[in-house]
C-alpha cells in the first residue's frame, strides 16, 4: 500500500504572509450571540490534548465564551481528576492541606494541580501582563504579593472558576464545615476531623473558632455552641445542667472508637 503523506503547518513558510484560516469547531452555537452554546464538544476532545493546550483553551474559553457558562473539563486537581464547576477550588500551599479528604466523598472541594498553575501563570503573564501587574498593584506590599495570591485575585475578575488562596488548613476545614447539610455528612466529618486533627486542636487555636456543625443524639445537625457532652459519655451532671435549655447532646460515638480513642475524642470535642 502506498504511504500517504499529509503536510502539517510546519511544512510551510508563513513568514510575512496573511493566512486565511477556517476553523471547524463542530460545536452548537447560540443563534443570537453566535457564541458556543455549551462545552460538550470540548469535553469529548480534551483527552488527547497536552496540559499546555488545556490551559490555553481554558483561557480562551473565559475570554471569548464568557464567565456565565460552565467551564469545560480542562484543569486538573491534585488527584489528577478534572476540576468540577461546583468545586471550591483552593491553590496549593506548604502550610495547608495538600489534598482533598478522600474519606468525605460528598465534599465539593479540590486543590488545583501545581503543573496547571505554573502553565496558567506563565500564559497570563505572557499575554495579559498588564492585567496581572494591575492586580498586584492593588496590594499594599506589592513586592511581597506572591503569584498564588495574584492568581486567586485574577480568577475573581477573569475566570468562571474562582481560585482561593489557602493560607492555612483552617480555610479548607471551614469550607467543608459549611457544606454539611445532613446528619450523615456531619457524622463522617466529625470522625474524619478527629482522626486527622486530634493532636492539633487547642482550645484557643484558630481551628476552635470555627462554628462546627456536629451530629446530635436527636439525629440533627447543630452548631457546636448548642452541643453538650451528655450521659452517653458518662457525664452524669449534663442532663441537670442542660435539661431546660435549647442545648442538645452530642451523638454517641462509642461504637466508632476504642476506649482509649474515646477519651481523646471527648477531650477533642471539648476543645472544639
Amino acid at each position: 500500500m502506498r504511504e500517504i503523506l499529509i503536510n502539517t503547518l510546519d511544512d510551510f513558510n508563513f513568514h510575512d504572509k496573511t493566512v486565511i484560516l477556517r476553523i471547524d469547531i463542530n460545536s452548537p452555537l447560540d443563534p443570537k450571540t453566535k457564541k458556543i452554546a455549551n462545552e460538550n464538544r470540548i469535553n469529548q476532545s480534551n483527552g488527547t490534548w497536552s496540559k499546555e493546550t488545556n490551559v490555553d483553551v481554558f483561557i480562551w474559553w473565559n475570554e471569548n465564551i464568557g464567565k456565565d457558562k460552565e467551564t469545560p473539563n480542562l484543569l486538573f486537581n491534585t488527584e489528577n481528576e478534572y476540576v468540577r464547576n461546583d468545586d471550591v477550588i483552593f491553590l496549593p500551599t506548604s502550610t495547608g492541606i495538600t489534598e482533598a479528604p478522600k474519606d468525605l466523598d460528598w465534599v465539593k472541594l479540590c486543590i488545583l494541580n501545581k503543573e496547571d498553575i505554573d502553565i496558567l501563570i506563565s500564559r497570563i503573564k505572557n499575554k495579559y501582563l498588564e492585567r496581572w501587574e494591575s492586580i498586584k498593584d492593588k496590594y499594599t506590599s506589592k513586592e511581597l504579593t506572591g503569584d498564588m495570591r495574584t492568581l486567586a485575585s485574577y480568577s475573581d475578575n477573569y475566570f468562571s472558576l474562582k481560585f482561593k488562596e489557602q493560607a492555612s488548613s483552617v480555610q479548607m476545614i471551614s469550607t467543608i464545615n459549611t457544606q454539611i447539610d445532613s446528619f450523615d455528612k456531619s457524622k463522617s466529618f466529625t470522625i474524619w476531623f478527629f482522626i486527622n486533627y486530634f493532636n492539633k486542636m487547642e482550645s484557643d487555636s484558630t481551628l476552635s473558632n470555627i462554628q462546627f456543625r456536629f451530629p446530635t443524639n436527636t439525629i440533627e445537625v447543630i452548631q457546636r455552641d448548642r452541643i453538650y457532652v451528655g450521659e452517653e459519655y458518662d457525664n452524669k451532671l449534663a442532663i441537670k445542667l442542660f435539661n431546660e435549655t435549647n442545648h442538645v447532646p452530642l451523638y454517641d460515638f462509642k461504637n466508632e472508637f476504642s476506649e482509649d480513642e474515646l477519651k481523646l475524642f471527648i477531650d477533642f470535642i471539648l476543645k472544639c
